[in-house]
């Protein structure tokens, strides 16, 4: 291009510019307005709130939580539909998607759950600290699972929260309750969390902090907000379950910490794969006493079979599993008829498979009181065939009796204990326990009340202890445990 093209260009666009000058000046005057005008309520919370929850790169918390859970059909009262666990627990949770959690629970009887869990996003594994339910097995969770639990474990703090929300392309509008008469300015910002569940914060305009977080039906409520040296973290957590509250975490505490060693992710010593122990089966205890090995829960059934009739005892822990376990019952006793299914209490876990026996008209034997907790848990069209058992009472079978026993537990109020005098085996749930492998635990309360039942009962010749939960065991391993137990036991 020559010098006099370029002068030419230079004089045109002059001109242009100054020809369109009016057009230019409406065009400068709708940005300045729009520089001017109120900044995105939504973009600016998100702004306030992304400084008063920064974190450090890489950064990793731990959370020291005390509180309790509200466990539907765990109560001591059959009346009562919930039970009010004290919980503990302890977390430390990493931006790689690592997690170590340190929970206690204290549940009626004194009976006390410690658990460690330790996992990344390629699994968890978890021991149970007391060795008492599971003994020194290793229980394992694939990597589906243990993503989940880390993004469960994101909720108990807001920051790693909206850490987590801004790495996942979150959408931020107002909250549609803001157009209320005298509403709370919020603004909502969904996001699919670490396992890909639809999930939204709520915040609150003024002060740029997280009031809630709700996925599915949980929701989570965040109060008492302090600066615990640079982070900002709620000191009260409220969760619920669509409108019942599930856990308060009423004195939390967290600590923010560089990136842990991995020896802080590994498990102590001593603990052991868990084996396998498929196919459901039943095992002969001998006359006529049975015990089913081998159930997916790892729980167990006992029944005994007479001439006549056949006696379960307990129906855990789903419909599902209790139909299989039947199919099961039925092949070891052909031709013969389900007549009696024995609760030993009316926690959920135990009667949950009840509808698998309801339809064929059998008889369901309770402690004193059950009744009201088993027909608020059946379908309101269960036909229900009750026998509450006060003191002690005895089914005949047809050559073979079950003899029943009634205790008022510190575990539950409606107990009752099962003895087949002819196989001296005692059926119980919940008051001893003995893990699958592992050594004899220290007793909880229900060891002492279930010693005394068989020493105070004149007649009570004890070979075996069969328990819904755990292996096998004799009247040997029930006094060392109680020795243990005396010795010091578990730490309350």
């Amino acid at each position: 291009m020559t010098r006099t093209n370029m002068t030419t260009l230079r004089a045109l666009a002059l001109f242009g510019l100054l020809a369109l000058t009016p057009f230019a000046t409406v065009l400068l005057t709708t940005d300045a307005s729009a520089a001017g005008a109120p900044p995105n309520p939504a973009k600016a919370t998100l702004e306030l709130a992304k400084k008063q929850f920064a974190l450090p790169p890489g950064a990793a918390m731990e959370l020291s939580m005390r509180g309790s859970t509200s466990r539907p059909e765990q109560a001591r009262d059959a009346a009562a539909a919930f039970a009010d666990v004290p919980s503990d627990q302890s977390v430390v949770l990493t931006e790689d998607g690592r997690f170590r959690l340190k929970t206690r629970t204290l549940y009626p009887g004194s009976i006390v759950f410690s658990f460690l869990t330790v996992g990344s996003p390629q699994g968890s594994s978890t021991i149970d600290e007391l060795q008492w339910r599971d003994g020194t097995e290793i229980s394992k969770e694939d990597a589906a699972s243990a993503r989940k639990d880390y993004a469960d474990l994101l909720f108990l703090s807001p920051a790693l929260l909206l850490r987590d929300a801004l790495n996942r392309k979150p959408v931020s509008k107002p909250a549609a309750r803001n157009a209320e008469p005298g509403a709370t300015q919020r603004i909502e910002v969904s996001f699919k969390d670490a396992a890909g569940r639809p999930t939204t914060l709520t915040l609150d305009t003024a002060s740029g902090r997280i009031e809630s977080a709700t996925s599915g039906t949980r929701r989570f409520t965040y109060v008492g907000y302090q600066k615990q040296k640079t982070l900002l973290q709620p000191t009260r957590i409220t969760q619920y379950d669509g409108d019942r509250v599930a856990t308060r975490w009423n004195d939390v505490t967290t600590l923010l910490m560089p990136a842990p060693s991995p020896e802080v992710f590994n498990l102590p010593d001593g603990y052991t794969e868990a084996a396998d122990r498929s196919p459901l089966r039943a095992t002969d205890l001998g006359e006529g006493a049975y015990r089913i090995d081998g159930a997916p829960s790892g729980y167990h059934t006992g029944f005994v079979v007479g001439d006549r009739a056949i006696a379960v005892f307990d129906a855990p822990v789903s419909v599902e599993e209790a139909e299989q376990v039947k199919a099961v019952i039925e092949k070891a006793a052909p031709g013969k008829r389900i007549a009696y299914v024995v609760v030993s209490h009316p926690h959920g876990d135990h009667v949950a498979g009840l509808r698998a026996y309801l339809k064929d008209g059998i008889e369901v034997v309770t402690g004193p009181g059950a009744g009201v907790a088993l027909k608020r848990q059946l379908s309101a069209s269960a036909q229900l065939k009750l026998r509450e058992v006060n003191n002690t009472d005895e089914l005949d079978l047809g050559g073979r009796t079950l003899k029943l026993y009634a205790i008022n537990s510190t575990h539950a109020s409606s107990m009752l204990v099962a003895y087949a005098p002819a196989s001296r085996t005692v059926f119980q749930g919940d008051l001893f326990y003995l893990p699958e492998v592992g050594p004899v635990p220290p007793a909880f309360d229900g060891a002492g009340e279930l010693s005394t039942l068989i020493t105070a009962s004149q007649g009570l010749f004890v070979e075996r202890i069969v328990g819904v939960h755990g292996r096998t065991g004799t009247l040997d391993d029930l006094n060392q445990s109680l020795a243990l137990r005396k010795g010091g036991g578990f730490a309350r």
